[in-house]
């Protein structure tokens, strides 16, 4: 989990190879969004396949901006009005092609990129340390790939004040302070079941609650 300061938006780099991790996903959007960073969900790789950008655009765009990219055929134009004048952080796991993005936004860089690694299929850790680059009128932080992140300050109630679609449906719940986990006559499980809501998202939205949860009893 690199660390950074002042960043005004984040990309969250995934792509089809190596297989998404949408619970991390979730867990930095829901931190930028505590943080007042806008998160941006950046899908790499869809000069292959473009399937993972289709479903990341179904589930997430009511709630984050998603973004369709190719480093290897230089197709990121339009990440370029994001980093006007804004500092931006790349984030997500290694292999998706974070500093790829980089250099095609920036080919002046020519930072060293990385590759599965044949033994595991996972991502091999190139980048060993984040480094900030002037690009497209703004500033780039290129980080290392990162597997696990951990939800800072938000506490369990809480956390059902960061899905803007959650907000939207939770005007309707029977409680005004409904976690939409346990509680009855809740309007987003309800919308869940209809499929206006991701069933997959809501789920790791329970995930991440409960987690929060058990931490919480463990500080007492």
């Amino acid at each position: 989990r690199p660390e950074v300061a002042n960043v005004d938006r984040c990309f969250i780099v995934v792509a089809s190879t190596p297989e998404p991790d949408f619970l991390l996903v979730d867990k930095v959007v829901f931190n930028c969004l505590h943080s007042g960073i806008e998160p941006v969900i950046v899908v790499n790789k869809c000069d292959t396949d473009t399937s993972l950008y289709v479903q990341t655009l179904e589930d997430y765009s009511v709630i984050v901006d998603v973004v369709g990219v190719s480093a290897t055929n230089n197709s990121v134009e339009e990440l370029e009005p994001y980093i006007q004048d804004k500092v931006v952080c790349m984030a997500g796991q290694s292999a998706v092609g974070k500093t790829s993005l980089l250099n095609a936004l920036c080919p002046t860089i020519k930072a060293k990129t990385g590759d599965l690694s044949t033994k595991s299929g996972r991502g091999t850790h190139t980048t060993r340390h984040a480094s900030l680059h002037a690009c497209c009128g703004g500033y780039v932080v290129d980080t290392c790939g990162f597997s696990l992140c951990d939800l800072v300050g938000i506490r369990s109630d809480e956390l059902r004040l960061y899905p803007y679609d959650f907000v939207d449906y939770g005007h309707y719940c029977k409680f005004t302070n409904c976690t939409h986990t346990v509680e009855p006559d809740c309007a987003v499980k309800a919308a869940v079941e209809r499929g206006d809501i991701a069933k997959e998202r809501y789920d790791r939205y329970v995930a991440i609650y409960n987690e929060l949860v058990e931490a919480e009893k463990r500080q007492y």
